[in-house]
């Protein structure tokens, strides 16, 4: 959650000049009322509040009769949870 928090509001305040097409609009809307930030920043937490987990996925389908495993892929800062449908448990 913190990557999420910390990115969001870095990369929209180095980024925001550079986007194509220009426009002025998103420069005052992200730098002098910073609307563009608020609901980026929002936006990027919600996604993480509603991610599940790996416990989460598991009960998920448990009530299935198929085969799943899932497991987590870390590498670096970033990580992936991984859903093998269809091989042994």
């Amino acid at each position: 959650m913190l990557k999420v928090l910390f990115i969001t509001i870095l990369g929209s305040l180095l980024f925001t000049p550079f986007v194509k097409p220009f426009s002025y609009s998103r420069l005052f809307f992200t730098y002098i009322i910073p609307i563009n930030l608020f609901t980026v920043t929002f936006d990027g937490l919600m996604s993480v509040m509603k991610s599940r987990s790996i416990k989460q996925y598991q009960k998920l389908f448990s009530e299935n009769d198929l085969p799943v495993k899932v497991f987590r892929l870390e590498t670096g800062l970033s990580s992936l949870i991984v859903i093998q449908m269809g091989v042994d448990k």
